[in-house]
């Protein structure tokens, strides 16, 4: 994992403080995102390999196209990375997650980081 990564998840982790489950991470150092967001959600489905997670509203994302507009909540599968299967997840858990764009190789959204949020946290899912 390059040391920016390191620095930046040790940041975000003394920042949120030790009440919250550590946030997991994973790497694709041989390619460079197109875009990256953070957004939170509820984990709809959970099988060994992928996730399915209903997303808040996510106020500007770039498309295929290139062009930057809204996406509306909606649920998405993202496909699990080694490094976060063991991660503690179930159906029906908030978490805020880390997924970047890849337009040029498979798969396109990947998953990068995701952290339980506490029970009872309020989602603006519609």
């Amino acid at each position: 994992m390059p040391a920016a990564m390191i620095r930046k998840l040790l940041m975000m982790t003394a920042l949120a403080g030790p009440a919250l489950v550590p946030q997991l991470a994973c790497n694709h150092a041989d390619e460079q995102p197109h875009e990256q967001y953070t957004v939170r959600g509820k984990i709809v489905a959970v099988r060994p390999d992928s996730l399915d997670i209903r997303h808040e509203r996510i106020p500007a994302m770039r498309g295929l196209d290139g062009k930057v507009r809204a996406m509306d909540s909606m649920t998405m599968p993202f496909s699990l990375p080694d490094s976060l299967r063991s991660a503690p997840l179930a159906a029906g858990d908030a978490v805020k997650f880390t997924f970047e764009s890849h337009f040029e190789a498979a798969p396109t959204l990947r998953l990068t980081a995701i952290e339980k949020l506490p029970a009872g946290t309020p989602l603006d899912l519609p």
